[in-house]
């Protein structure tokens, strides 16, 4: 057959032909390595782990074991994706806001002195 008489052919119902029908498993298996062999789940996964921590150590500062799964999680994620750094960061930052609110030390008015 030529390939002026195969482009005439009607194709099927969904307008795909053979050709494309063969490449489409191909086609989902680069989007998903596209999506997870690039490490943005684990990054996702690492930045939630960071956000749950942040609220335990708001809850107990004084707890190392809280600061220790605190470190180890930014450390992972951080191996895993370099741009963890960004995530990282807000996720550190919370819990320090909401520490220093907490333990802020208010400043009292000196006392007067007689004249």
């Amino acid at each position: 057959m030529r390939n002026r008489e195969r482009l005439n052919q009607p194709r099927g119902r969904s307008g795909v032909d053979d050709r494309q029908r063969r490449t489409l498993p191909a086609r989902r298996l680069f989007i998903e390595y596209a999506t997870n062999g690039r490490g943005y789940t684990l990054t996702c996964l690492a930045f939630m782990v960071l956000l749950l921590c942040g609220q335990g150590i708001v809850r107990r500062p004084e707890d190392p074991v809280r600061w220790g799964l605190f470190a180890a999680v930014a450390a992972f994620g951080l191996f895993t994706h370099p741009i963890m750094v960004f995530p990282a960061a807000v996720a550190t930052a919370g819990p320090f806001y909401f520490l220093r609110r907490r333990y802020r030390v208010r400043r009292c008015p000196e006392p007067a002195t007689p004249p």
